[in-house]
């Protein structure tokens, strides 16, 4: 199938799509649409008129949707099977820029705006880490196979090695 985006809509930001490429969501004025790749449908998934949404990122089993809502002052993780709502976290200072999950999905690393790393613990629904940032800009975060440092890269192309470990928060 092909998904067409009509050019006379609103713009979309935030398009992501799931690693088992079953869905593609998308966040259009504060509202987020998903679509099945499978069949073509397309629907509101989160419907928030004005909503800010600074960003979204899909679990890496595909199965939880995060979304970082500024306007709430929260990060929440929505079940795609039946898209209800899972977890909330608070949010940073700031807009969220980047997420990364670990691979077992119990932690989720944010990069906000406010210049500050912070690590989530799902189950416990908390922050384990807060880590501020002396670069002006950070742009991208990377986490290794390893799970032993988070990667920082800034806008003049510097890469910063943090050691952490996701298992301890430390």
């Amino acid at each position: 199938f092909c998904w067409k985006h009509e050019p006379n809509m609103d713009p979309f930001r935030h398009v992501q799509v799931s690693i088992d490429r079953r869905f593609l969501v998308y966040e259009k004025n504060g509202s987020v649409y998903r679509v099945d790749l499978k069949t073509g449908h397309e629907k509101p998934f989160l419907v928030k008129p004005n909503e800010s949404v600074s960003g979204m990122m899909f679990s890496p089993n595909g199965q939880v949707l995060a979304i970082a809502l500024e306007k709430k002052l929260c990060i929440q993780g929505y079940s795609m099977a039946d898209e209800r709502l899972l977890w909330e976290l608070p949010l940073h200072g700031g807009p969220i820029k980047e997420f990364c999950w670990s691979r077992d999905q119990a932690t989720l690393v944010t990069l906000s705006m406010d210049r500050c790393i912070r690590t989530y613990d799902i189950a416990m629904r908390r922050i384990t880490t807060q880590i501020p940032l002396s670069m002006q800009e950070p742009r991208k975060l990377a986490i290794p196979p390893d799970e032993k440092a988070i990667f920082v890269l800034d806008e003049h192309g510097t890469i910063i090695r943090l050691p952490i470990s996701l298992e301890t928060g430390k």
